[in-house]
């Protein structure tokens, strides 16, 4: 388990950004000992070993001391770890929107768009929402196109899901909230049905001790692979309408895990929903597969019942699970970094007909890596940012094989995972959760030169 610098309790070493109230606390009660123990300050009634810290009911930090020594408040909220804002809180998934089953039926024509009501729903505050957490999946579509989202009231160029005609397509998103509490699905060509399930959203105010932080791993790591060389369990292919549980490699502390889902050689049209185990599953879907293809989806999946997570496929299939990263309650020793939604930008685009965004260049050699900068650039902050979410699409060229697509942080080893798969002539793309590595950068690898690269962001996490 890999455990992101500075976040060790008591506060050791200062990560990126501003130093959090529960690290600056840990050290206040330290220095209290000695007032302590000539008298002054209050004792504490439970004796620590170590020097720990948090967030108390009124959002202030507070730290104490080794055994025998002192409790004493650090600094309250502001711009530290007890600032709620950018916290995570999932709700149980739910169908904001069906297309198809909606009177009249919802189909979005070429550039159509339809707003969707995410505020006030579903376990979602009518207030206080900076952003939400959803999955979108298109149904039927009649031509190759793309769908996307954005805040109700503004624009984008950017593309969250890419499609074929006929494809039933899912890809998860973070998606800032509009005007009036609603985000925008757009169209670009053909008819479609627009599907969108909400999974959580992030607070802007919430109670101190609401909610959870992310922590993102040094580096992704495979957590499942059920096929000839199983890592970790449950082990062999997925039966149809077969529910296994999976235990994910994170801290007990931990609340939800985030992580790419991968169907590998399924034989049927299919999907999965992932779920906490222990609780009644929902009607819901996190990755939509088509026969004999490899499709990825990322989510973020509450945990349930002994940190565990039930898994279930309607269609036999193959499943790789790739974590990138977990979320921890706020009350937890283990302080987690806050999210800031921006407007949907793209940092990098490998074409040349739209002038190599970003300094991307085509690939042409195989597992070539190149890096891309994601800091000070799309409403990114130049420092204190430990991970952004993007969009990776990858647009085919007709002429060559299929590919995989990895990003990882710029300067650690090349981890074996997998982020997108683009089959030859197609686009797709596909969410991702990144931590910044050397120079504010990300790495990304094309295992085949066989198709072109595409960045766009929708926010970050900013260390404390």
């Amino acid at each position: 388990m890999s455990w992101i610098t500075g976040n060790t309790p008591g506060g050791g070493a200062t990560a990126p950004g501003p130093q959090s109230a529960r690290k600056r606390a840990g050290v206040i009660a330290l220095a209290l000992c000695a007032l302590v123990s000539a008298g002054i300050g209050t004792r504490l009634a439970f004796q620590p070993t170590v020097a720990r810290g948090g967030c108390d009911a009124n959002g202030s930090g507070y730290g104490y001391g080794p055994r025998g020594t002192g409790y004493g408040y650090g600094y309250g909220p502001g711009d530290d770890g007890c600032d709620p804002d950018g916290t995570f809180i999932p709700v149980t998934p739910t169908r904001l929107l069906d297309g198809r089953l909606t009177t009249p039926p919802i189909r979005l024509g070429p550039l159509g768009t339809t707003d969707v009501q995410v505020t006030g729903v579903a376990g979602v505050p009518a207030t206080g929402v900076t952003a939400v957490v959803v999955n979108l999946t298109v149904d039927a579509p009649t031509a190759p196109s793309y769908f996307q989202l954005y805040p109700t009231g503004g624009n984008t160029f950017t593309s969250n899901l890419n499609f074929e005609a006929n494809q039933t397509r899912a890809a998860d998103s973070t998606v800032k909230v509009g005007t009036n509490g609603r985000i925008t699905i757009r169209n670009e060509t053909g008819q479609a049905s627009p599907i969108l399930d909400i999974q959580g959203y992030y607070a802007a105010v919430v109670s101190p001790t609401t909610g959870s932080s992310y922590v993102p791993l040094a580096s992704p790591v495979r957590g499942l692979d059920t096929r000839t060389q199983p890592v970790g369990p449950p082990v062999g292919r997925f039966n149809a309408n077969e529910t296994r549980a999976f235990t994910p490699a994170v801290p007990a502390g931990a609340t939800a895990v985030v992580a790419t889902f991968t169907s590998v050689n399924p034989t049927e049209r299919g999907f999965l929903t992932a779920y906490p185990d222990g609780t009644p599953r929902p009607t819901v879907s996190n990755l939509n597969w088509e026969r004999g293809r490899t499709i990825p989806n990322l989510a973020t999946v509450p945990l349930g019942t002994g940190g565990r997570v039930a898994l279930f496929t309607n269609q036999p299939t193959d499943l790789l699970i790739d974590i990138t990263g977990y979320y921890v309650s706020r009350t937890s020793a283990e302080i987690g970094d806050r999210f800031t939604a921006v407007d949907p930008a793209r940092l990098g685009d490998s074409r040349a007909t739209s002038g190599n965004i970003g300094g991307l260049t085509r690939f042409t050699t195989m597992n070539q890596t190149q890096q891309l900068r994601v800091t000070g650039v799309g409403g990114v902050p130049a420092t204190g940012v430990s991970a952004v979410v993007i969009t990776i699409t990858g647009a085919g060229v007709a002429s060559n094989p299929d590919t995989f697509f990895t990003a990882f942080p710029a300067g650690s080893t090349l981890p074996v995972v997998s982020n997108l798969n683009p089959i030859r002539g197609e686009n797709a793309a596909n969410l991702a959760i990144v931590r910044v590595g050397t120079g504010g950068n990300i790495s990304l690898l094309n295992f085949n030169p066989s198709a072109e690269m595409v960045i766009d962001v929708y926010g970050y996490f900013r260390g404390v």
